[in-house]
C-alpha cells in the first residue's frame, strides 16, 4: 500500500506578508472580536503579552546529519521515546494477526521522527533488511543500523514519511508492500513478504495478507524547548476555544541544505488539532493539507462532524535573529482576504503562546469552561479538567 504525503515547505511569502491595515472587512472582525471579548472576559491586563514576551534564546549553528544515534541527540532536546515492551509487541501482532479489523492509516506526514523495532516473523529474519523513508520529494534515505533484528533507536532528522521500502535478500527485490496503522496511541509500519519469484513460480514464502513480517514504531519528534501556540481563526467569533488551530513549534537550529548550497535556519512545527474551516497557514502551510484532509474539515478537536488523524510535522526557514514563537499564522477568508493572527500586548488575543503539554479544548468549548482562571496570570499552569 503506497502512501501519498504533503511535505513541509519553506515560508511562503503569499501567506506571510500581509498587509491588513486598509482592510475594512478586517477591521470590522477586528473590531467584532475585541468587542465579543470585553462581554466574556473583561478588562485586559495592560502588561499582558500572552506568553509571546520574553525572546527565545539562540541556536548553535549545526551542519546536516541526517541520521544520529540517541545519545548523541540530547544537545537538542528531544525526548526519547522509551524501549518497545515484550507486551507491546504481544499485542500490535495480535492486532495484527486480527486481519479484519486492522484499519490502515492513509495518511502519515512526518519530517521528524523516531524509527524503532518491533518484531518480525521468521521468514522476515531471514530475508527482509535495508529499511529505507522516503520524503514527498522522492529522495529516499537509509535507516542506518535499521535491519531485522536490530533493537537499534534511530532518529530521522529533516527527512519523510511519503513512503517506506526495505530490501528482500531473497530475490534482491524492493519490498514496498506495507500497512501504516494506528495503534493504542502510536504509529507503526508492517511490511508483508510477498515472493513469487522461485525457480517453479510458485510464492515461496509470505503472501499471508497479515503485515507483521517486518513492524517498525514510528514516534513523530517532541522537543522538550517547543512552545505550543492555541488560535482563534476569527472566523465564527465568540466561541473562544482557541483550538481552530493548536501546534507546536521549536527552533531546529542550523543545517546544511545541499538544495540551497548553504547553512540555513528551520522550525519545525508539528500540527495537533485544526478546529477552523478557514483555510489557514502556519509558516506558509495550509494546515488541513498538511494533515491530508480538505480545508473546512475539522481534526482532532472531538467536533461531531469532525475526524481524528494522524499529526503532522514540517520544517520551515526561517531567518537568523527570528523568535520561532513569532511564526506567521495567517487565515484566509473569501470576506477579509488574508490576515495574520496577532497576540498583541494589553489587547484581545488572536493566538496564544503555552507550554508543549497544555490541553486544548474541545470543539465549541470555551476556554475559560476549562481553565477557570482564564486569562488571570498563572491560568495556563492549571491542569484542565
Amino acid at each position: 500500500m503506497m502512501v501519498a504525503v504533503l511535505a513541509g515547505s519553506a515560508m511562503s511569502s503569499c501567506v506571510n506578508e500581509v498587509e491588513d491595515l486598509y482592510n475594512p472587512e478586517y477591521m470590522a472582525k477586528m473590531q467584532q472580536y475585541e468587542a465579543q471579548w470585553r462581554i466574556k472576559f473583561g478588562r485586559i491586563d495592560p502588561n499582558e503579552d500572552w506568553g509571546f514576551g520574553a525572546a527565545s534564546s539562540e541556536v548553535k549553528a549545526t551542519t546536516r546529519t541526517a541520521i544520529k544515534e540517541t545519545h548523541t541527540w540530547a544537545e537538542k532536546a528531544l525526548v526519547i521515546p522509551v524501549d518497545v515492551t515484550e507486551t507491546e509487541i504481544k499485542k500490535v501482532n495480535e492486532y495484527l494477526a486480527n486481519t479484519e479489523n486492522v484499519v490502515p492509516v492513509s495518511y502519515l506526514n512526518l519530517s521528524d521522527f523516531w524509527v524503532q523495532q518491533v518484531s518480525c516473523t521468521e521468514d522476515g529474519k531471514n530475508y527482509l533488511n535495508q529499511l529505507h523513508v522516503v520524503n514527498a520529494s522522492g529522495v529516499a534515505e537509509y535507516v542506518l543500523d535499521s535491519n531485522v533484528g536490530t533493537t537499534k533507536t534511530v532518529y530521522m532528522e529533516a527527512s519523510g514519511t511519503s513512503s517506506f521500502y526495505c530490501h528482500s535478500s531473497y530475490d534482491n527485490e524492493i519490498i514496498n508492500d506495507y500497512i501504516i496503522f494506528l495503534y493504542e496511541g502510536s504509529y507503526y509500519v508492517g511490511f508483508e513478504l510477498y515472493d513469487e519469484k522461485n525457480d517453479n513460480g510458485i510464492k515461496s514464502v509470505g503472501g499471508d495478507g497479515i503485515y507483521n513480517d517486518w513492524v517498525i514504531k514510528l514516534t513523530p519528534a517532541k522537543h522538550k524547548n517547543a512552545k505550543r501556540i492555541i488560535c482563534e481563526d476569527l472566523g465564527s467569533i465568540g466561541d473562544f476555544d482557541f483550538n481552530d488551530v493548536v501546534f507546536d513549534v521549536v527552533d531546529a537550529g542550523w543545517r546544511w541544505d545541499a538544495t540551497a548550497n548553504a547553512n540555513i535556519r528551520e522550525a519545525i512545527v508539528t500540527i495537533y488539532a485544526a478546529g477552523g474551516t478557514l483555510p489557514i497557514y502556519v509558516g506558509g502551510v495550509e494546515v488541513h493539507a498538511a494533515l491530508g484532509v480538505d480545508t473546512g474539515v475539522m481534526v482532532n478537536t472531538g467536533a461531531s462532524n469532525g475526524v481524528n488523524v494522524a499529526i503532522a510535522n514540517y520544517r520551515v526557514r526561517i531567518n537568523e535573529g527570528d523568535d520561532v514563537r513569532n511564526i506567521p499564522v495567517v487565515v484566509e477568508s473569501s470576506e477579509a482576504g488574508f490576515y495574520t493572527l496577532e497576540a498583541p500586548q494589553g489587547k484581545a488575543p488572536h493566538k496564544i503562546c503555552v507550554s508543549a503539554d497544555f490541553k486544548w479544548t474541545s470543539e465549541r468549548t470555551n476556554i475559560k469552561d476549562v481553565y477557570t482562571t482564564f486569562p488571570s496570570e498563572g491560568w495556563e499552569n492549571v491542569v484542565a479538567e
